[in-house]
């Protein structure tokens, strides 16, 4: 309505005659500074009141998800094009998961998008169906142990190359979301790219599904954070057990939501009765 009252104003003041003992100059050059400033309002007041994510949200849901990045690797004769994307980057507990995936072009899977804009239940589904048709797919993680030493953003690089390295067969293309990763093969980073490649929305949404359930396992074992339905984010509730209840081993302690708080990390009781060389042992066998 207030938009609708705006634009009434606004026709009112473009056709105003000058008033008596005004010039005409005048009264057009205030005519032309009120229309400016009301079709500035008209354009910038609904999306003044848009948070960051909302007006992100808003700008993925405008974007179509095609083949269209897929038809360009191929015309250069790439065979095997594979999506890459990484899920939990923003999540304070538990592992980030990637997941690579290379589409049968002759097979349309139809819903395919961003898994940020879809229902649980219809990524289930859809998430069913990639594994299905899928050439092939394959999933990595990285837990919140390793996101504390390498930082999340180097954390996901390896979860998504890891993830590329599994995939039999292996790709001779990759298409990822927003980075580039430290492998030999041809890629192309694409921004936005779960919301603009269907190769990559499928690494998305499969991604997404399988961190979903890695982190809803948990939720018995830490109730006090309703990891079921936050799956690790930080909502008002997660937020407020953290402060009252601390963080639990599988936080991430170096995001500042985690460390920042009053209460000791929890400690379970098998991490007790580890020694300090065995567990650095470990570490290193793993990293070898």
């Amino acid at each position: 309505m207030r938009n609708i009252e705006l634009g009434h104003c606004a026709r009112k003041l473009f056709f105003n005659l000058a008033p008596q003992g005004q010039s005409r100059r005048r009264c057009v050059y205030r005519n032309l500074l009120i229309r400016r400033l009301v079709l500035a309002k008209l354009k910038l007041a609904p999306e003044k009141m848009l948070s960051a994510s909302a007006a992100k949200l808003r700008l993925l849901k405008r974007l179509h998800c095609t083949m269209k990045f897929e038809k360009i690797a191929s015309q250069s004769g790439a065979r095997l094009i594979a999506g890459v994307d990484e899920v939990g980057r923003g999540s304070l507990f538990g592992p980030v998961v990637a997941a690579a995936v290379i589409l049968d072009s002759g097979y349309r899977i139809r819903g395919l998008r961003d898994s940020k804009l879809l229902h649980a239940e219809r990524r289930e589904v859809l998430a069913e169906r990639i594994r299905e048709h899928a050439i092939g797919w394959a999933i990595a993680a990285v837990d919140a142990a390793r996101i504390d030493q390498i930082n999340i953003y180097q954390a996901s690089r390896v979860a998504m190359r890891e993830a590329v390295l599994r995939l039999e067969p292996g790709p001779d293309h990759l298409l990822i979301d927003a980075m580039r990763l430290d492998c030999d093969l041809p890629q192309r980073a694409i921004i936005h790219g779960d919301a603009l490649s269907a190769s990559i929305a499928a690494a998305s949404i499969l991604a997404k599904v399988e961190r979903d359930r890695m982190v809803r396992e948990w939720d018995p074992v830490f109730p006090v954070y309703g990891l079921a339905s936050n799956k690790g984010y930080s909502t008002p509730h997660h937020l407020a057990a953290l402060r009252q209840h601390g963080p639990s081993p599988l936080h991430r302690q170096s995001f500042a939501p985690v460390w920042n708080n009053p209460v000791p990390q929890e400690v379970l009781a098998f991490m007790l009765d580890e020694k300090p060389v065995e567990v650095l042992e470990e570490m290193n066998e793993a990293a070898g």
